[in-house]
């Protein structure tokens, strides 16, 4: 993380407050994190944040506490769903053709 943040001091003198709650909070998340995956995740979001100078102060604190409560597991989800505009759970065949745009998830019950 520390690599991180020396590689982009220049941009960090001249952060917005959203910025820097994102990547106080992504450091503060890495210091309790014990999963690889994570940390890795983790950097991401403070390398990102240091680029994203129009977040608002919502965002900063909306996507503060996802990235400190999501798992690596949640996060990878996420990242292989992004291309879906929707996301259908049920008990339905999770195989079944459908439009390209619906990510079925099929659960199966013993």
């Amino acid at each position: 993380m520390s690599a991180v943040l020396q590689e982009h001091a220049d941009a960090i003198e001249h952060l917005t407050d959203a910025q820097f709650k994102l990547i106080n909070e992504s450091v503060l998340a890495v210091l309790s994190c014990t999963q690889s995956s994570k940390l890795r995740y983790l950097k991401n979001v403070a390398r990102n944040a240091i680029d994203e100078i129009d977040m608002s102060d919502q965002e900063a604190i909306a996507l503060s506490r996802v990235v400190r409560d999501i798992s690596a597991e949640e996060t990878e989800m996420l990242i292989g769903t992004f291309n879906y505009e929707r996301i259908r759970v049920g008990h339905q065949d999770a195989t079944a053709e459908g439009d390209g745009k619906t990510l079925r998830l099929a659960i199966e019950f013993d």
